[in-house]
């Protein structure tokens, strides 16, 4: 019996005198796979399968008996296997006694190898780590830069001023915004920002800050280095607060009315103020604004600051240019010429009218002017000619009512920020 099957069907091939074109003709079987079943070559066929079928056809035209062929593939197939397996014993048996015999060789090559590439790795890091290690100290030194991050881009001050404040014992303040928060700082009795963060704000000064907070919830506040507790000493539902950090002192400014006062007497325009609390009149002042309304009996001021326990306007004047800011009382509105501001509402004025649902920082002007920056306890009301901005710490804790119709503040909200502007007009409200 001969080797393979593909040299019996090439010799019997031959022998009958048929060539590859007429079995090709015959037996409808591509001449590629005829050449690939008399060279034994199953890698011509996509699978074995196609390959015994394709013998058993050429076979049966051949006269010869398939099963007998098929049998001889198979014993062939298994004797490779085995070959196949001898000459990986072998290949093993070669490796184990090659490693007996040079194990030492072979640990010591190993150990070389390792401590080589060891070396190219320090070499090749060597000059990265100076450059890093040389850029922690510049920025060390540098790091008393100011990076203020709002909704318009990023404030820095000048190369020369972050050079001089790189002096030592400087006050260092750190604010992290967890959402966006409205804040006012004054470092060493300079305003130096005012607006919206929505990341972090990092300054020094020489002595103190100021830091006014529009939502304590959403901030955290660092004093050189150290976490400052700002909810300290809450005792309303307010989420406002003003605090003062010095070198060895940080105050809550609930009673620091000199200081609020100060920034309130700089802003005033003459126009008549009313704030009703439900507690009475605070001020610095007191005595003074006592035998004043006691002169003026028709007229009554009532101030407080909801956070910063007051802001103190000046006293209302009965020659007043006719604008009115009344802030009320839960209960009733409190203003030292009610008749006047009814006949200003039908001269075809536009009202304003804002509701607090809890302490809310607003901050408002009207036909261009700046007329109210603080914080609404309950009601705050006022007339102007063409229009109102109105600037909100809070718009999930206030009402806009504007020519007595409720505003829809929280109109076109796409982010996590609940600090809004808005502009109102006779014809078109605007919102920001």
């Amino acid at each position: 019996m001969l080797n393979s099957p593909g040299s019996i069907l090439q010799q019997v091939r031959n022998q009958l005198g048929y060539t590859i074109d007429d079995v090709h003709i015959k037996t409808k079987i591509k001449k590629e796979y005829i050449k690939g079943l008399e060279n034994d070559d199953i890698s011509a066929f996509p699978a074995e399968l196609y390959y015994k079928n394709f013998l058993k056809s050429y076979a049966l035209y051949l006269k010869l008996n398939p099963n007998e062929l098929i049998q001889i593939y198979e014993q062939n197939k298994i004797e490779h296997q085995k070959n196949l397996f001898r000459q990986d014993k072998d290949i093993e048996k070669n490796f184990v006694r090659f490693y007996k015999n040079n194990r030492n060789l072979l640990i010591y090559v190993g150990w070389s190898v390792c401590i080589i590439c060891l070396l190219i790795i320090i070499i090749v890091n060597l000059p990265k780590t100076i450059v890093i290690n040389k850029t922690k100290q510049e920025q060390s030194i540098d790091r008393n830069s100011m990076v203020v991050s709002t909704l318009t881009g990023v404030v820095s001050p000048k190369a020369e001023e972050i050079k001089k404040l790189t002096v030592q014992n400087k006050q260092k303040l750190y604010i992290k915004a967890l959402a966006d928060t409205w804040i006012k700082i004054v470092a060493d009795n300079k305003d130096i920002f005012e607006g919206t963060i929505t990341k972090h704000f990092e300054y020094k000064a020489n002595d103190e800050f100021i830091v006014k907070i529009g939502n304590i919830n959403t901030v955290e506040v660092y004093f050189n280095d150290k976490l400052v507790d700002i909810k300290a000493g809450k005792n309303s539902k307010s989420n406002v607060r003003t605090i003062k950090l010095l070198k060895n002192k940080i105050v809550h400014l609930t009673n620091m009315s000199d200081v609020i006062n100060k920034e309130q007497e700089q802003k005033s325009y003459g126009n008549n103020i009313v704030v009703s609390t439900l507690t009475g009149v605070v001020s610095p002042k007191a005595e003074g604004i006592r035998r004043q309304t006691e002169k003026q009996s028709k007229q009554k001021i009532y101030a407080k600051e909801a956070n910063t326990a007051g802001i103190i306007k000046k006293e209302q004047e009965e020659k007043a240019d006719g604008n009115k800011i009344v802030v009320s009382t839960l209960t009733k509105v409190v203003s030292s010429k009610a008749e006047e501001i009814k006949k200003l509402t039908g001269q075809n004025k536009q009202k304003l009218y804002i509701k607090a649902l809890a302490d809310t920082w607003v901050k408002i002007i009207a036909d261009n002017k700046d007329v109210f920056e603080g914080t609404v306890r309950e009601h705050f009301e006022y007339i102007a000619s063409d229009e109102f901005i109105i600037k909100i710490g809070n718009i999930d804790t206030v009402e806009i009512y504007f020519n007595d119709k409720l505003v829809d503040i929280k109109a076109g909200k796409n982010s996590k920020s609940n600090v809004k502007t808005i502009k109102l007009s006779r014809n078109k409200n605007e919102q920001e």
